[in-house]
């Protein structure tokens, strides 16, 4: 997903440039998710659908250069040649979304007049990126309209869960609100961050890092030791 929507993890902002300011923004994160409640981010492979008019059906369209007009079942096996998990997961959406009742429910949020708004999914198969699901899923992520990038219209657990309890091709997403104290959570956190000491290789040499000793001097990061820009798997 992250190379067609923009993911940012708090570390890669250029405005957290030192610990403290790291940790105050997890800090807000947990905030946040006890007030105002969290969805959880699924780690597959992203199958963004969107309507298309000359062929009046749902494709997939991932920006492939050589499938402009989207992907369907007529060409799903040249477009998705070698990539397995998107070919498995592919199939299985074209399979339920161009179905009568699919589109009508679909009609509600005006995707078959607006061949740029999108509905963005997530197909797991136990472990496809980094994390282990219990078995193959597909997750609805959100509402979105492309423009220069993509824009959330509507990422909501509400919009997620009136889709996934009326089709049941798309699993339930983790989502809720925390039930124990933001506070309490935030200095285990840092407890089991004072604890952890670590070494690891940047640029073939290998850096001791005391996490103690990070938090304690503040310390500010730089070129070495941020990891800054890196790609998430999509």
């Amino acid at each position: 997903m992250g190379r067609l929507v923009k993911i940012s993890h708090p570390h890669h902002l250029d405005k957290i440039n030192n610990v403290s300011k790291l940790l105050l923004t997890y800090k807000n994160i947990l905030i946040e998710m006890y007030h105002k409640g969290y969805v959880e981010k699924i780690d597959g492979v992203c199958l963004p659908i969107r309507w298309c008019l000359t062929r009046n059906s749902f494709v997939i369209d991932r920006e492939e250069k050589n499938y402009i007009k989207g992907i369907d079942f007529t060409n799903i096996e040249s477009a998705f040649l070698n990539r397995q998990a998107l070919l498995e997961g592919g199939n299985l959406l074209l399979k339920n979304i161009n179905t009568e009742e699919f589109i009508k429910f679909s009609e509600q949020f005006n995707l078959m007049k607006n061949e740029n708004r999108f509905l963005f999914f997530e197909y797991v198969n136990k472990k496809t990126n980094i994390v282990k699901y219990d078995s193959e899923k597909i997750f609805l992520v959100g509402l979105y309209q492309k423009k220069k990038d993509y824009i959330p219209l509507e990422t909501s657990s509400l919009f997620i869960k009136n889709y996934s309890r009326k089709f049941s091709f798309i699993s339930d997403i983790n989502s809720g609100k925390l039930k124990t104290s933001y506070h309490d959570i935030y200095n285990d956190f840092i407890e089991l961050l004072k604890k952890e000491k670590l070494n690891i290789l940047i640029n073939d040499n290998h850096v001791n890092l005391n996490l103690n000793n990070f938090i304690k001097n503040n310390r500010s990061f730089n070129n070495f030791y941020k990891i800054k820009n890196k790609k998430i798997k999509d």
